[in-house]
């Protein structure tokens, strides 16, 4: 499931702990944008928040892992090419911040059955947990609207934007960290 051409600043992630990198990369980055997020409703309020600026950060989520589309370190789920095919003798495969032509490396781009069956595992398992997460968020949030109900509209867009982002890049969290080593350790 894991696309091998991928390469993340030059960097290939066909090993175990690249892909693990790249996952407490990718939620150390995303807890500095839940960070942020925070530290702007605070100071000015759900009133001032454009939703067309948190656009970018979901864009960039699937961009990065994906999944989703072509271009990310997870292959696309599904068999659409949303990118031209390369032409004939481009040696061109996914890259993200390099130079490369970035299409899928194979013509079909569809995952084989094992992958699907994995895939599907991984996804129950993701939305499963974000399933327990979504009511632990609720209880939280009924919890800070008893004590101090003014801090409902503090709290919830928060709530909204951290679901969201655990959402959109769970399944892929997963399947990067839990899926074995592509190649012979050097």
């Amino acid at each position: 499931m894991i696309a091998q051409e991928y390469r993340i600043f030059g960097v290939r992630i066909a090993s175990r702990a690249a892909r693990r990198w790249l996952v407490a990369i990718y939620w150390a980055l995303m807890l500095v944008v839940c960070i942020g997020f925070v530290l702007h409703q605070t100071r000015h309020g759900v009133e001032n928040l454009d939703p067309w600026g948190l656009l970018p950060i979901f864009v960039g989520n699937v961009s990065l892992l994906g999944g989703v589309k072509v271009g990310g370190a997870v292959k696309m789920f599904s068999g659409r090419q949303y990118m031209a095919s390369p032409t004939p003798g481009d040696e061109g495969g996914l890259t993200l911040f390099s130079h490369h032509s970035i299409y899928p490396p194979d013509a079909n781009g569809t995952l084989d059955e094992r992958e699907q069956s994995e895939r599907d595992t991984v996804h129950y398992t993701a939305y499963t947990v974000v399933r327990w997460l979504a009511l632990a968020m609720y209880f939280i949030y009924a919890g800070f609207g008893a004590w101090y109900p003014a801090w409902f509209p503090r709290v919830g867009p928060f709530f909204v934007f951290l679901l969201t982002l655990v959402l959109w890049s769970l399944p892929q969290s997963l399947i990067l960290w839990s899926e074995p080593d592509m190649e012979e350790a050097l």
